[in-house]
């Protein structure tokens, strides 16, 4: 593993901010809105908000919006990371 592994390891050491990114990773092909993310992890929306800005910020996640809704997707930030397989 590389040294910035380890940066990617703190990052999702928290146990709702991991739940989400696995969630979102395992729904590469669905669209997953914020909403979604709020009834998955029984957060309120401004927690999940907050997880998904940092998870953003990391180069973890693509947010996008149409409309009135956020969506998110889940971007690889390394090649070989193991946290993609």
């Amino acid at each position: 593993m590389k040294n910035s592994c380890c940066h990617c390891f703190k990052l999702l050491s928290s146990k709702s901010r991991f739940r989400i990114f696995e969630f979102l990773k395992g729904c590469r092909t669905k669209k997953v809105n914020v909403n979604d993310l709020v009834k998955l992890s029984s957060l309120r929306q401004p927690t999940v908000s907050f997880h998904l800005k940092k998870l953003k910020d990391n180069g973890f996640l693509k947010k996008y919006k149409k409309g009135r809704e956020v969506y998110c997707q889940v971007c690889q930030k390394c090649v070989d990371c193991p946290l993609f397989k």
